[in-house]
């Protein structure tokens, strides 16, 4: 008894120590703007990961309904009717697919968190309405070959997909979701990962094939190697 005190003392003085820090991070008078650092500007993904903090510590369940409509309309404002993505302002990383995406993540596990939905439907599911083209996206990204990054643009890819399916429940989308774990199945390599060569059996196939593991796992899909 005196040891689990002990430690639930101790995450109560890490849970303050947090959250004060973070507390300094938010832009003076803004509400849902959060910096990096002290010294940094704010920006999309800094604000998702300040509110992804708070529900860490369960804060989120004390958010007023004004302060949910004020997060969820902040994320919001981020999302371009045309495909329903999240563009980050600036964009900085020199593969703007990738931030882009990345961003658009973030974002519905923000407006998840907030019991909200996104403004606009994610149309660039429209992309992937065939099965082929399912393929086609993650053979072009060499998700099949486990090159560097590729982990990340399939999780992507099957998080849209999931997310509309579960919106809509349309026969399509469940489909691609199918595809895309039937061409992750076909080319796992004896370890369990994607790639060939030594690497990508390794630890570099882990570090990118994790990203393809939270997806499995979400849909309780078994993994042939493992």
């Amino acid at each position: 008894m005196t040891e689990t005190t002990h430690l639930i003392d101790g995450f109560e003085e890490r849970r303050k120590k947090t959250l004060d820090w973070l507390e300094k991070l938010r832009l003076p008078g803004e509400r849902y703007r959060y910096r990096f650092s002290a010294t940094s500007s704010d920006s999309l993904f800094t604000s998702c990961f300040a509110l992804f903090i708070l529900d860490l510590f369960k804060e989120t369940d004390n958010l007023s309904a004004a302060d949910r409509r004020g997060w969820a309309d902040y994320i919001n404002s981020f999302q371009k009717k045309e495909d329903g993505l999240f563009y980050p302002s600036p964009i900085f990383h020199p593969d703007k697919e990738r931030a882009v995406f990345q961003a658009s993540c973030f974002c519905l596990s923000a407006l998840g968190i907030l019991n909200a939905r996104p403004r606009y439907r994610l149309s660039v599911v429209d992309r992937w309405n065939t099965p082929e083209a399912v393929k086609q996206y993650l053979t072009e990204r060499g998700v099949h070959l486990g090159r560097g990054g590729s982990g990340n643009k399939a999780m992507f890819q099957a998080i849209f997909l999931t997310h509309e399916y579960e919106i809509t429940g349309e026969d399509w989308l469940k489909e691609g979701i199918n595809t895309w774990f039937e061409l992750h199945d076909r080319h796992q390599n004896r370890n369990g990962f994607w790639g060939k060569n030594i690497n990508a059996r390794h630890y570099g196939g882990l570090q990118n094939s994790l990203h393809q593991f939270v997806v499995y796992n979400y849909w309780r899909r078994r993994y042939n190697r493992l």
